[in-house]
């Protein structure tokens, strides 16, 4: 099967960045000439490669989120400008939290 990965890497590329139906794809690896066993096995590896891109970026967001709503937190206790405040306080911690629930639901999903 590890010849198999290489010389299909490029095919499993292709596919998601097309975002190329399930079906499509049964019938493009039927073509070549791969038993059930194999496709069924190309299938869950391209399936698990998404799912891992989309979890890697989850996870990037959260933390991004997370330094915001840090960086809220120390700009309000230092109050380097006052009249920023609210902005430091509400928009700040706001945005970190949207991120944050943003980045938990691509990772969770």
């Amino acid at each position: 099967m590890a010849e198999l990965n290489i010389s299909y890497m490029d095919y499993l590329q292709k596919w998601q960045s097309n975002n190329t139906p399930e079906e499509v794809i049964i019938n493009e690896l039927r073509q070549f000439g791969l038993q059930e066993v194999q496709i069924s096995e190309l299938l869950h590896q391209y399936k698990k490669k998404k799912i891992d891109e989309r979890q890697r970026i989850g996870f990037i967001i959260t933390a991004i989120g997370a330094f915001f709503g840090f960086l809220s937190c120390i700009f309000t206790m230092l109050d380097l400008f006052p009249d920023l405040r609210g902005f430091m306080l509400y928009g700040l911690t706001s945005f970190g939290i949207i991120l944050i629930f943003v980045g938990l639901f691509l990772v969770f999903e």
